[in-house]
């Protein structure tokens, strides 16, 4: 019985005890709330989260007024070419002179109305200065013909003036004085740049080259002898047969015509010329 009597007891004494130390907690709990001055502690406010600087609000986009683009400009019409200017002709060298060989001179050079310095004047341009003037009087008068005895020549006048040129061409001026000479003739052996007849017909041109133009003439001396062409007179030349021969008897003199592809133009002439008086043939 006393052990029961203890153990009610010590229940009691420990429910005691329990509500000792409960009611004590509880009053401390209350104390302490009273006694401290409630301390305002802020809330420890989370320092404020940086906001990120404000975003840099990137300058507006300076929306640059829509330059209504230039309308394209549409392509400046093609200029249409100018016309071709038709390039202006390469002017035209004059046209030659007329230096055509004839019975009565020289294209527009005719005998009796030209002066020595007119056919020099004319001809120069063309073929040079001359190359040589000879001056020769003819003071005998021979009856048909004019004589100087001292060089053994005859001419047609008493004075007269040879005047050449180096392409072979030699013109005969003639008259009663030096002082009152014109144009009385030419002949024209070969030389560079010779002129011709109006066929074409010049020195050194080939019979096989112009038959029915070039006609030449039975007689002569041995392979030479004469001829024309467009009617001027021609000075020619036989590789083959000979114009002219003595008979073996020495007798007879036989003329004949040479085959034309035989014969050669050793020189053009007409008009007038000073000649050697003792010709042997």
């Amino acid at each position: 019985m006393t052990s029961r009597v203890w153990l009610v007891r010590r229940s009691a004494s420990i429910a005691v005890i329990a509500l000792l130390l409960a009611s004590s907690g509880a009053s401390t709990d209350s104390a302490a709330e009273t006694t401290l001055a409630p301390v305002d502690t802020p809330a420890a406010t989370e320092a404020p989260v940086a906001t990120d600087a404000p975003a840099v609000t990137e300058a507006p986009a300076v929306t640059e007024p829509a330059t209504t683009a230039a309308p394209a400009t549409t392509a400046a019409p093609a200029t249409t070419a100018a016309p071709e200017t038709t390039a202006a002709p390469a002017p035209t060298a004059p046209p030659a002179a007329d230096l055509t060989l004839r019975i009565d001179g020289i294209g527009t050079l005719p005998f009796g109305a030209t002066t020595p310095d007119q056919l020099i004047e004319a001809l120069s341009p063309v073929i040079g200065s001359p190359t040589s003037v000879e001056s020769l009087d003819y003071p005998a008068d021979a009856g048909a013909y004019y004589e100087n005895v001292d060089e053994e020549r005859g001419f047609a006048f008493p004075s007269g003036r040879d005047v050449c040129f180096g392409n072979g061409l030699c013109a005969y001026f003639g008259g009663a004085s030096s002082a009152a000479l014109t144009f009385v003739g030419y002949r024209h052996s070969e030389g560079p740049g010779a002129f011709t007849t109006a066929s074409g017909v010049g020195p050194g041109s080939q019979g096989a080259d112009f038959p029915g133009v070039i006609i030449a003439e039975p007689g002569g001396c041995y392979s030479t002898g004469g001829g024309t062409a467009d009617g001027v007179r021609l000075f020619l030349q036989s590789s083959g047969d000979l114009f002219g021969y003595f008979s073996d008897d020495g007798m007879d003199y036989i003329s004949q015509v040479p085959a034309i592809a035989d014969i050669s133009v050793i020189s053009v002439f007409a008009g007038e010329e000073s000649f050697y008086l003792f010709d042997d043939c």
